[in-house]
């Protein structure tokens, strides 16, 4: 499925990030604007992101989002999200 999912929009109106050490948990509330295989799409999740500082940069060890509500017809994002 690559190249099926594209970017338009992105905002983090939430997010929290608490420091350990080398370890970050970053926490909020993410809304993208996407296009799926040519068709518009708003997807609007809670995520959790966890790095590690590794030679001067931070590295995404784990992501994770879940999807604020799938009644209202938003879609669920299976595709990795860089930030």
């Amino acid at each position: 499925m690559s190249g099926a999912y594209s970017y338009l929009k992105s905002e983090r109106p939430i997010e929290n990030i608490q420091v350990y050490g080398e370890m970050v948990v970053v926490t909020g509330h993410a809304k993208l604007d996407v296009s799926i295989e040519g068709k518009p799409e708003l997807l609007d999740s809670r995520y959790a992101d966890v790095r590690i500082k590794r030679v001067k940069r931070w590295q995404m060890m784990v992501w994770q989002s879940t999807p604020i509500s799938r009644a209202s017809g938003l879609k669920i994002c299976c595709a990795p999200l860089w930030f």
